[in-house]
């Protein structure tokens, strides 16, 4: 297959519209897989008195 310049010059709009979309993608996943990972995904402060630790 031979490229010539003409070539490359239409589809880089379409190669830089695909990189940069895998650019945001992998990053956001990435987070969100370390989150899911998480087994604490909520914290909620309770007013406790321990009366008896028997």
């Amino acid at each position: 297959m031979s490229w010539t310049y003409a070539d490359l010059k239409r589809n880089a709009p379409g190669v830089i519209l695909i990189g940069s979309l895998f650019a945001v993608m992998v990053p956001s996943a990435l987070n969100k897989w370390t989150n899911d990972a998480s087994p604490i995904h909520s914290d909620d402060v309770v007013a406790a008195t321990i009366k008896s630790a028997q």
